[in-house]
């Protein structure tokens, strides 16, 4: 005789929310100050889950001119230009341990998630004068960190994960000079204690819309 137990429990359908096979989300903040300074960053990430309590987020950004440089560039009466191009890849793998609705299914990542996280950027900033003479400095950002937070689903279709981490970072700046094909570290000291220091605390969220079929 067939008894049901705590594991059907949780593979039986979820009929009181959408089915999403894939979740699609941004954070439009992030153009005004991006994963390096001075860069303005363009995010997509992509969600799915893995089994009834886990998921995966890739999350892909390129990181373009700021509105920092974009001022400064202003002010100068075009006289200056900047040239800025860089990516960030992140990777997130969500544990749910808590769920406000009815069930977790293969499609209903939604509620309270422990999360370790990875993310690397690097931008190249150099100007119009600079990149002739293969002349540029070169951000790179390396955390990794452990994430918790909260993702619910707003109006039946549109994802909100809102989360908080503490994790280990290295950042680093170079100056290139690739025609004498020389480089050197750049002392980032005047930025602060805390952005030298090997402690990272992250707070964000993303929000986006649901998927149901690839």
């Amino acid at each position: 005789m067939y008894s049901q137990g705590k594991d059907d429990y949780y593979l039986k359908p979820d009929k009181t929310l959408p089915e999403y096979h894939i979740l699609i989300k941004t954070n439009p903040f992030v153009y005004f100050w991006g994963a390096i300074p001075l860069t303005a960053e363009y995010r997509l990430v992509g969600e799915t889950m893995v089994s009834t309590k886990q998921s995966s987020q890739l999350a892909l950004s390129y990181l373009g001119k700021g509105i920092v440089l974009k001022s400064y560039e202003d002010s100068a009466n075009g006289n200056y230009k900047f040239v800025v191009n860089g990516f960030r890849v992140q990777y997130t793998h969500k544990f749910f341990i808590k769920n406000n609705f009815q069930e977790l299914t293969l499609y209903n990542p939604y509620g309270w998630y422990l999360g370790p996280h990875l993310s690397y950027s690097t931008a190249k900033i150099t100007s119009k004068t600079g990149s002739i003479y293969d002349v540029f400095i070169t951000g790179i950002h390396m955390n990794a960190n452990l994430f918790i937070g909260y993702q619910t689903l707003l109006y039946n279709q549109f994802p909100l994960d809102v989360f908080f981490g503490l994790g280990i970072k290295e950042n680093k700046w170079t100056e290139n000079y690739r025609n004498q094909n020389q480089h050197r570290v750049i002392d980032m000291n005047r930025l602060g204690k805390y952005y030298n220091s090997n402690f990272k605390i992250s707070l964000g969220f993303n929000i986006g819309i649901g998927v149901k079929k690839f």
